[in-house]
C-alpha cells in the first residue's frame, strides 16, 4: 500500500516464527503488517532468506 507506506503480508505456513525471525513482526491470524515495506525484491526477500538459512 503506497498510501500507507507498507506491505500486509499473508502466511501460509505451520511455522510462522520464520515470518517474525525475518520481520521482527508476530504474525496474527495469518498477516502482519510490514511498516515502510514496499519492495519486494530488496526489503522482502532478502529477510526471508536469511531466516531460512538460520
Amino acid at each position: 500500500d503506497i498510501m500507507k507506506e507498507g506491505s500486509q503480508m499473508l502466511i501460509a505456513s505451520d511455522d510462522a516464527s520464520l515470518v517474525e525471525q525475518a520481520y521482527g513482526e508476530k504474525p496474527e491470524d495469518g498477516k502482519v503488517w510490514l511498516d515502510g515495506v514496499l519492495s519486494r525484491k530488496k526489503q522482502v526477500v532478502p529477510p526471508l532468506q536469511d531466516a531460512f538459512k538460520g
